[in-house]
């Protein structure tokens, strides 16, 4: 689904938590086992290389206070709250924006929040 919404897609973009959050996901997927030292870094070293390829979008003051808003309001942990509050923000700047989440808390926040979601074609 992600390869799909992303070979769609004009540009990709993301709040620049994602990548400590990814990097944090490879880490644990080693340490238990799910990929050896070099799958490990082969997959640091993709990550690295296709995030140059994304508009990043950086945790502001703003970005921050509406974060915390949103989580209240939606339940969310805070770095859902935060990409939540920047593909909001995101979104006023530009029409055809969808946000692509997993997490089921998420996406139907996202809808609370009038910000389209990715739908599978």
């Amino acid at each position: 689904m992600v390869r799909g919404a992303v070979e769609e897609a004009e540009w990709v973009a993301t709040s620049t938590v994602a990548y400590a959050e990814a990097r944090a996901a490879l880490a644990r997927k080693e340490r238990e086992g799910e990929l050896d030292r070099e799958q490990h870094q082969r997959s640091v070293e993709a990550l690295d290389g296709e995030w140059r390829g994304f508009v990043r979008i950086s945790v502001s003051n703003l970005v921050a206070y509406r974060a915390g808003e949103m989580a209240e309001r939606h339940t969310l942990r805070g770095f859902d709250a935060i990409h939540l509050a920047s593909v909001a923000r995101l979104g006023k700047r530009f029409d055809d924006l969808h946000f692509l989440a997993f997490d089921a808390r998420l996406v139907e926040a996202a809808r609370g929040a009038s910000v389209p979601v990715y739908e599978r074609a």
